[in-house]
């Protein structure tokens, strides 16, 4: 039984999530390049909060208008900590559980390879027993068939025996 390594573990659907390439080279994937043992989707805590976000009647704050880069480092509240946070044991936890899948999964073809080697094994076996019953069904049908032609041969010379003791019978009769 394979699993997915979404199984259990997340609340968001499944199918958005896109595992990074296990294959050596660039990737495939669309979506933004990953680093090793970064999600190619990023953490949903890391979503901008719709409480900071300026609404349709509200003036863009001057940090928003700035930009990321003119942000001073020092800006950091300790909402977006917890929310780095978060995102770090989002994607520990998203890594940890897609490994041990991962093991499981070729745990799992390991035990289904063996499996099928019994099984041929098996099946090879049962193939030979099988044509070593039709040899000795046909064998037994060619002894079968002897022996029927012996007693045919025999019943032949029982009547000619019965034919000469009756002859006997009655040249003692006279």
């Amino acid at each position: 039984n394979y699993i997915t390594a979404t199984q259990d573990v997340y609340e968001e659907d499944p199918a958005s999530f896109t595992l990074p390439s296990t294959q050596p080279g660039p990737s495939t994937q669309p979506g933004p390049s990953t680093q090793p043992g970064q999600l190619t989707r990023p953490c949903p805590h890391s979503q901008p909060d719709p409480q900071t976000q300026p609404g349709p009647h509200s003036q863009p704050s001057p940090r928003t208008q700035l930009g990321p880069s003119h942000e001073p480092e020092t800006s950091r509240t300790p909402t977006s900590a917890t929310k780095r946070k978060r995102c770090e044991d989002y994607e520990a936890m998203f890594l940890q559980n897609y490994t041990r899948v991962q093991e499981e999964n070729a745990t799992n073809a390991r035990a289904t390879t063996e499996l099928l080697k019994v099984l041929s094994e098996a099946f090879t076996k049962i193939a030979d027993a099988t044509h070593t019953l039709t040899t000795v069904a046909h064998d037994n049908k060619k002894s079968c068939e002897r022996i029927a032609t012996a007693i045919e041969k025999m019943a032949a010379s029982n009547e000619t025996m019965a034919a000469a003791i009756i002859k006997l019978a009655e040249s003692i009769a006279k």
